[in-house]
């Protein structure tokens, strides 16, 4: 990867279990993070959008496949931005925390609910970005 890619959707950018080489930095667009459970599901673990950083090294292998859902831009990221760094892990641990809440007390309804807010909470236009990460569906009749 250069230091600045234009990627088209579906293309994985770093599998799990792989060696950890390098951070990225998603200008535009948006990134799934799946982890494969021992039975072979795939469980979808975050959304990323633009700013966001993704391959955070918390080890020597990644813990998660990455793959593109939009066109993206997406940035080598330098180790070199501690506070940037430090920035994101904070807002995965906000995430996180969220989450233990979602799946311990809401009802299935109530997850859907926290799931659409949370989504439209991160990647609406009023957020400066240019066009939505999550392109609508359309249902063809």
């Amino acid at each position: 990867m250069k230091e600045r890619d234009f990627v088209e959707p579906g293309r994985v950018l770093f599998h799990q279990g792989q060696p950890t080489v390098h951070q990225l930095r998603l200008s535009e667009g948006c990134i799934a993070l799946s982890q494969t459970l021992a039975d072979g599901r795939r469980q979808i673990v975050d959304i990323i959008g633009p700013g966001g950083l993704v391959g955070i090294a918390l080890g020597e292998k990644n813990r998660m496949t990455a793959e593109t859902l939009s066109y993206c831009y997406i940035e080598r990221q330098h180790a070199d931005d501690v506070a940037e760094i430090y920035t994101a892990i904070g807002e995965a641990m906000k995430r996180i925390e969220a989450h233990t809440v979602l799946l311990g007390r809401k009802t299935a309804p109530e997850r859907v609910a926290s799931a659409i807010l949370d989504l439209s909470e991160r990647f609406s236009p009023a957020r400066g970005q240019r066009e939505p990460c999550l392109q609508p569906l359309s249902w063809a009749g």
